[in-house]
């Protein structure tokens, strides 16, 4: 039996004794019970009696202990996780919002959650994203913007409505992660593209115009001389796309 420092004796002057938590190991399974204690007045005894009450409080310790799990996650998630009013305010937010922002508790709580924005991100995914949860359905998207010393960075959103048991939207849930460098990737990866797609267009243009060329009615010596040309254009594609390869694989 595990309990949390039940004593009678430490209660004397208060008289009863309350809120104390033992867990028993039963051949069915762990209980926890709460115990309070309280003495009868009886003065035709030559002792002390008390009434004790136990109280079976196995369902409430697992659900605190649930959410207990459930609080360690939130706050040792590497995702910002966001609790907000149905007007955007601030009401949580979890460790790695603070850190990765450099705001502080001060700073954030209470605050519409305007002052994270940058003002680079388009105002209608906003009005969109309003008009999603506010209808009672889940957002996903993608905003940009601004820590405390003024940087920028790109976080993928997905918000979604906190209703009560009738059905009425309280707050919203928002958990966001960082896509600064995925965004950063990619846009590399396209300017490479862009790049790199002209030194391969010139090389394949000659290999379709020599086979064209061949199709012709021409000469050995003209073939000939076609077949140098077009492995000459076969090199100079290979090149190129290798060139592509080296390179992105350098960016990335």
């Amino acid at each position: 039996m595990r309990g949390h420092g039940f004593s009678l004796n430490g209660n004397k002057e208060k008289g009863f004794s309350s809120g104390q938590q033992y867990q028993l190991n039963l051949p069915i399974g762990d209980f926890w019970f709460e115990l309070s204690v309280a003495p009868i007045e009886d003065e035709s005894a030559d002792f002390q009696k008390y009434i004790v009450v136990s109280t079976n409080i196995t369902d409430r310790k697992s659900k605190e202990e649930r959410i207990q799990q459930l609080s360690l996650a939130v706050e040792q998630s590497s995702t910002s996780i966001l609790i907000t009013d149905i007007d955007g305010n601030l009401q949580y937010a979890n460790s790695y919002f603070y850190q990765h922002t450099g705001y502080t508790k001060e700073d954030s709580i209470g605050q519409n959650l305007r002052f994270i924005q940058s003002g680079k991100t388009n105002l209608s995914i906003y009005e969109e994203m309003w008009n999603t949860i506010k209808s009672g359905s889940s957002w996903k998207g993608e905003f940009l913007n601004k820590k405390k010393n003024g940087d920028l960075f790109w976080e993928e959103a997905i918000i979604s409505p906190v209703k009560d048991a009738n059905g009425n939207i309280k707050r919203f849930l928002s958990i966001k992660t960082d896509i600064t460098t995925r965004k950063a990737t990619i846009e590399k990866l396209r300017k490479i593209a862009w790049s790199q797609s002209h030194q391969v267009r010139g090389p394949l243009t000659d290999i379709l115009g020599i086979i064209n060329l061949m199709k012709m009615k021409i000469s050995s010596e003209e073939k000939n001389m076609l077949l140098s040309q077009l492995e000459i254009a076969a090199h100079g594609l290979d090149k190129a796309i290798h060139e592509i390869v080296d390179e992105t694989q350098d960016k990335n």
